[in-house]
Order: structure tokens, then C-alpha cells, then sequence
């Protein structure tokens, strides 16, 4: 007997995700009224097991959190495996995400994507310097071992999110890891 094939959230097909166009507009919390930088929780049901998806990245970066469930994500030479809590930025043009079957209930992932990273002069200034000490900027994926702190919103909080604010709540969850992904973002002058 033939199981029918689950459409998975924000993915054009089973094996392939464009994002952000595969994620619908009524799933996004823009962070300013008429922009298109824009956070979404992607809740993949529990019980389904998602093998190599390729996702692909138009003209964004990404900075993504796990607080539900376990995933895998490569970028061809690199992989990483993500628990509950942890996260990771992206700067690559594509990657591929793996997602074990959890039977315990949906696997819940927070997305954040933007079109820039700042300018130097709009970054703190230990993150300034360490960016202008790194010759190369290297597009890829750069983990953070504990980031739920990078909640879009937290209770209380009024204030609207921006990629300078973004940045500043990864800096405090890993210098170096935040370091080369701005560095990643940065055309050389």
C-alpha cells in the first residue's frame, strides 16, 4: 500500500524549498511595516521524517533556531546537527536540511530573514574590530551551541527587530561565530 506524500510547510516540493518565496506571507512577522525582512516559526509535523531537503536562499541571509525537536544541516562540505536550543547563521546560497521523524510531537524552527548584513560603523565596537581583523569572508554556516535568546519577540519586548539588532543578540551568543558571518555578508572594498 502506497502512503500519500505530506506536503511539507514553506517547501515548493518535497525535496526543495525557495525561500523566501515558498513561505507565506501570512506566516511572516515583518519587522517594519512594508519591508521584506521577516521572521516565521516552520512547525514540521511531528511523525514526518524530511530527507535532504535543498533549500535555497534568494538574496537572503538566514539566521535559524531550533526549539523543538532535532535537525541536520550541510552546505556541501560541512554539517552540523542541531538540538533544542541551539542555532546557526547562513550566508550560503543554498543548504540542505535533514529532519529526524519525532514522534513526541512537531519539530519547531525559528527563521529570521534578512537582505543585509550592517555596515561596519553600525556594529558594536569589539564586533568592528574583530570583522576589519578577518581577511577572507567565507560563505557558510556558523553554529551557535545556545541561542534561545534570539526569540524574535520576547515577553514584553516592544521593540521591532532589525538585522543591527539581530546581530547584537548573536554576538552575545558567540563572538566568533558572529564575527564570520557579518564577514561573510561584507563585499570587499
Amino acid at each position: 500500500m502506497k502512503v500519500p506524500a505530506i506536503q511539507l510547510p514553506f517547501c515548493g516540493t518535497r525535496r526543495l524549498a525557495y525561500w523566501p518565496r515558498d513561505i507565506p506571507e501570512s506566516e511572516r512577522t515583518l519587522w517594519r511595516p512594508g519591508g521584506k525582512d521577516f521572521s516565521a516559526l516552520w512547525r514540521i509535523p511531528g511523525g514526518v521524517y524530511v530527507e535532504s531537503l535543498r533549500v535555497a536562499l534568494q538574496r537572503r541571509f538566514l539566521v535559524l533556531v531550533l526549539h523543538q525537536g532535532t535537525l541536520s544541516l550541510w552546505d556541501g562540505a560541512h554539517g552540523y546537527r542541531l538540538v533544542e536550543g541551539n542555532g546557526v547563521a547562513i550566508s550560503t546560497r543554498e543548504f540542505h536540511v535533514e529532519v529526524p521523524c519525532n514522534p513526541f510531537g512537531d519539530t519547531v524552527v525559528e527563521l529570521h530573514l534578512f537582505r543585509r548584513i550592517p555596515a561596519l560603523t553600525g556594529l558594536p565596537e569589539l564586533l568592528r574590530r574583530g570583522v576589519e581583523a578577518m581577511r577572507k569572508g567565507i560563505a557558510g554556516i556558523f553554529p551557535y551551541g545556545e541561542a534561545r535568546g534570539l526569540l524574535h519577540r520576547l515577553p514584553g519586548d516592544e521593540e521591532a527587530m532589525t538585522t543591527e539588532r539581530l546581530i547584537g543578540r548573536l554576538s552575545g551568543w558567540g563572538i566568533e561565530s558572529t564575527v564570520r558571518f557579518v564577514r561573510s555578508g561584507m563585499e570587499e572594498v
